[in-house]
């Protein structure tokens, strides 16, 4: 299964996270990828296993901002090569930023 870069909203991260972890566990792919905006008010996450049946499975999806993936991450990429984005501690990704 693939990884999917979710881009995601702050007040949908505190929703997702919990789920996104859990997934990406599953994969046993290594640890999870958070990158916040500067503002905490936008992020990405890097799930791996996020497949369109898991992805119809979650409530919050509704709210995602958008999804990249292999063919598409260039623009997940150019997102975050701006300076008003950074990397985030997987440890920090839930704490409430």
């Amino acid at each position: 299964m693939g990884k999917r870069w979710l881009h995601l909203d702050k007040e949908t991260h505190d929703i997702a996270i919990g789920k996104c972890r859990h997934r990406h566990g599953l994969q046993k792919r290594g640890s999870l990828s958070v990158i916040f905006n500067l503002a905490g008010t936008e992020c990405l996450i890097k799930v791996a296993g996020a497949n369109k049946t898991w992805r119809k499975k979650q409530s919050w999806m509704k709210d995602v901002i958008g999804i990249y993936d292999h063919s598409d991450h260039y623009k997940a990429i150019a997102l975050v090569k701006g300076p008003l984005w950074e990397a985030v501690d997987v440890a920090d990704a839930g704490d409430g930023r």
